[in-house]
């Protein structure tokens, strides 16, 4: 992140939303691309699109991956994340943008901080929600 932004360690810091914009994670298949975001104090990253790899890796290490049109969102806006009725909203400089939901399942794993400590506290997956069939 540095190469775009020399300032973004300082940045992120202060941050814990990242917004990008398409196809983010691209090329990066292994798990230390999510756990340096981590590092860094980051906990969501809004973007237009994931790598497939990215997204999953993101999920099973606790970082809340958000899908949403990220145009309108300017550099240095406060973000912030919140549930809706119909899914997520990306609010940021008053604006609200529609992001859709994370399945329930998903969410219970980013919520217990990931993969590992979701399976520690639960032992298995019998206690992921499962939509009604």
């Amino acid at each position: 992140m540095e190469t775009f932004d020399p300032e973004f360690p300082q940045k992120a810091k202060d941050h814990s939303v990242l917004v990008v914009g398409k196809n983010f994670g691209c090329g990066s298949a292994m798990e230390v691309a999510v756990t340096v975001v981590l590092g860094a104090g980051i906990r969501a990253i809004v973007a237009k699109s994931f790598a497939r790899t990215y997204f999953r890796n993101a999920i099973n290490n606790g970082l809340l991956p958000v899908i949403c049109d990220t145009d309108a969102i300017s550099d240095g806006a406060d973000i912030e994340v919140a549930a809706s009725t119909n899914g997520l909203v990306v609010i940021a400089g008053g604006n609200e943008i529609p992001a859709p939901p994370l399945p329930d399942a998903v969410r219970a794993i980013v919520d217990a901080g990931g993969l590992v400590p979701y399976l520690k506290h639960h032992g298995d997956f019998q206690t992921l929600p499962h939509p009604a069939t």
